[in-house]
């Protein structure tokens, strides 16, 4: 299976990226590497080190979608970039399993959605970040997390489907799908929560257990997370400056003295 690699997407990139893929190689069989990307560029990082030369391949792409840019519009006209040629040979190529970027999320959003297609039936995709928990082994699955700030409730019953069947794929029997809000009961939350939640209570082939608030989440509550992107992603940043406080406060008492 070819694994294809946006050479050119992240903050750190392409150094950083050939850097983690080249590791990949090293610690799993099963897959090549495709980097996307400037050539020249990649080929003479690849010289610094040492691999399976017979499982890395390297398709040109001169251009390159930067977070600031309008993503649809970036990738109408940058037919060029790594992201859209990605896309193409993911969608063109039999041995493609799958696409990583590093790069602008809404670059990948817009291109997979107009290059690929949705799902038949889905009316929006979403982010769906898997989030660790307390418990060894358990994460649980969130969507949305950003493709769709302003969401109705027939999109959040499709993250619904969508989630569980993730999670499931990734070995979790009958998952448990919960709704984001600001309380437990049914009578809390807006709108958006008010219309979904009965919708969900009658959802066949989906365990749903209700309503969670964002401080259980760790705790074995449950496996799949629905919200907005809005507040999806404002829950996701949340909880990254939590563990970078938490990281931050450590090392400033443990190295306060021996």
């Amino acid at each position: 299976m070819d694994i294809l690699i946006d050479a050119f997407g992240g903050d750190h990139s392409p150094e950083e990226v050939i850097a983690g893929s080249v590791e990949a190689l090293k610690e799993r069989d099963g897959f090549n590497a495709v980097f996307i990307g400037k050539q020249d560029v990649i080929e003479n990082l690849l010289k610094g080190y040492e691999y399976d030369k017979s499982r890395v391949k390297i398709i040109h792409a001169p251009d390159i979608i930067s977070c600031e840019e309008e993503p649809v519009l970036a990738v109408r006209r940058k037919t060029e970039s790594s992201i859209v040629v990605a896309l193409k040979e993911l969608k063109e190529n039999p041995e493609a399993g799958a696409f990583v970027s590093a790069g602008s999320s809404g670059g990948v959003l817009a291109g997979a959605t107009l290059r690929l297609g949705r799902i038949k039936g889905v009316n929006r995709p979403a982010f769906s970040p898997i989030m660790p928990t307390i418990i060894d082994g358990k994460n649980v699955v969130l969507l949305d997390s950003g493709a769709n700030a302003d969401c109705k409730s027939i999109n959040l019953i499709q993250f619904a489907l969508m989630g569980a069947a993730y999670a499931e794929a990734l070995g979790v029997q009958e998952p448990k799908v919960a709704l984001l809000s600001n309380g437990t009961e049914d009578e809390k939350g807006n709108m958006l929560i008010h219309e979904t939640l009965p919708l969900l209570k009658q959802l066949k082939g989906v365990n749903f257990v209700g309503n969670i608030e964002g401080k259980d989440i760790p705790f074995d509550t449950c496996d799949v997370l629905l919200a907005d992107g809005f507040t999806g992603n404002v829950f996701l940043k949340a909880s990254e400056g939590l563990a970078n406080s938490v990281k931050y406060w450590l090392n400033l008492y443990f190295r306060r003295n021996i």
